[in-house]
């Protein structure tokens, strides 16, 4: 026979658990689909099966998709989160993506570093893909671009193909600014190098020929610290 305690304790788990329906399933396929494609894309999916165990009560969030063998087939998995405690649940749900997408693709080799154009590039309806590797979608602007990687002809162009957006080229004039000496100062520098966002570039101050770094901020704009603004020359400090 059960004690009091145990019949209480189980009848606590019961309320606190439960089984996920269809409608919940789906939707959160849903919004999984809406945060992957932000384009707002609309994806037709059907839901073939998915995880019946008991889960805590709360939201389901998935989180990463896999391909399965058959066409369209994914299985997804995520968590269940509670929304009465920090318990959570695994989940897992399989679906079937029907559709297309207008996406960019190789048109003929091209080799890292190139600058992509439109001789490079076409666009080609593709099955819609979940998986972790973004593919770039026609809307996107690639031209000028540069990638990491050898791409054959006919060959997907992902999002992390893509190298960093060049904003700074090797000769072009970038306006630079600085504190020096307790006073802010801006002058005009020449790249001798390229410099996407965020990196340092080596600059030569036209003024007295010396080499300093700054980091780039963004197009044709950088900013040198520390000891990388020594070239940019002696500012006094004001009076």
């Amino acid at each position: 026979m059960w004690d009091l305690a145990t019949i209480v304790l189980f009848s606590s788990l019961a309320k606190s658990t439960r089984v996920p329906v269809a409608a919940e399933v789906k939707q959160a396929v849903d919004a999984a689909l809406a945060e992957r494609f932000a384009s707002g894309m609309p994806i037709r999916f059907d839901v073939l099966d998915y995880s019946r165990f008991p889960v805590p009560n709360g939201h389901i969030r998935l989180q990463s998709a896999s391909a399965l063998k058959g066409e369209g087939e994914w299985l997804w998995r995520g968590v269940i989160a509670s929304s009465e405690s920090a318990a959570t649940g695994s989940f897992w749900v399989k679906v079937r993506v029907v559709g297309t997408q207008q996406v960019w693709v190789a048109a003929s080799e091209i080799l890292p570093g190139k600058p992509l154009d439109r001789d490079l590039l076409k666009i080609e309806a593709r099955p819609v893909s979940l998986s972790a590797r973004r593919t770039l979608v026609a809307d996107e602007a690639l031209e000028g671009r540069t990638i990491r990687r050898r791409l054959a002809p006919g060959m997907v162009i992902y999002r992390d193909d893509l190298a960093p957006a060049i904003l700074v080229r090797r000769g072009a004039i970038v306006r630079v600014n600085a504190d020096r000496g307790g006073a802010h100062i801006e002058i005009e520098a020449v790249a001798d190098a390229d410099a996407a966002a965020g990196e340092r570039v080596a600059l030569r101050n036209p003024l007295n020929g010396r080499r300093f770094f700054a980091r780039v901020l963004a197009s044709g704009h950088a900013r040198a610290e520390g000891d990388g603004s020594s070239g940019i020359g002696h500012v006094r400090s004001p009076q």
